[in-house]
């Protein structure tokens, strides 16, 4: 099923079944300011009480198959920003947030629980005195496979998450790290432990 808006080129794009096509635009906003922008949605994701909101041109969202999320809001700002998430991605409610030119990346098999965070800008611009040069810029936003993310806990620009990690609840996480198989939490957040795997 496709919704095509021919005189501002917005496409939304719902694989799948009609039926689950029709309940993913039943039960959630789709708006969109701006021209030339595709949020596509595999087969097998359920969706609702969602809220798709682009404010540009040329952003793209990718949703993976037999994905499943609530009370969540999917946003891009500006211009030409990404975001993708893999297959059998679970989501309890939160943002997910591209900004300024940006990709955000989402890995299969991850859960994420709710009140989540994730956002690859600080939302407003600074700059240095007597210069012009913007001094904190947007950065993506890499999160891997297999990873589960605690309630209440904010991913920040410039982030990446390896497999098979485990966040904390309510933990801040403002920098990458680079090691599979781990917990990570605090505030700021650390590895506070090695060598872990988990389940669903």
């Amino acid at each position: 099923m496709k919704i095509y808006d021919p005189i501002h080129r917005n496409v939304i794009i719902l694989k799948g079944k009609v039926l689950n096509c029709i309940f993913n635009l039943l039960h959630n906003d789709f708006k969109f300011y701006g021209r030339d922008n595709v949020i596509t949605i595999e087969e097998e994701t359920k969706l609702k009480k969602g809220l798709f909101l682009i404010i540009g041109d040329k952003n793209s969202f990718n949703i993976g198959k037999k994905c499943s999320f609530n009370n969540f809001t999917i946003r891009a700002d500006g211009n030409r920003n990404k975001i993708k998430i893999g297959n059998n991605v679970t989501w309890g409610g939160g943002v997910l947030n591209a900004i300024d030119h940006t990709q955000i990346k989402v890995g299969s098999e991850c859960m994420f629980s709710y009140g989540i965070d994730i956002m690859s800008s600080d939302g407003h611009p600074i700059f240095l005195e007597g210069k012009k040069i913007r001094y904190n810029k947007s950065k993506n936003i890499e999160i891997g496979e297999h990873v589960w993310i605690g309630m209440k806990s904010q991913i920040l620009k410039g982030v990446t998450i390896p497999d098979n990690c485990v966040i904390g609840a309510s933990s801040l996480v403002n920098k990458p790290f680079h090691e599979e198989n781990c917990i990570i939490g605090g505030h700021p957040a650390e590895i506070i432990r090695h060598k872990i795997y988990w389940k669903r």
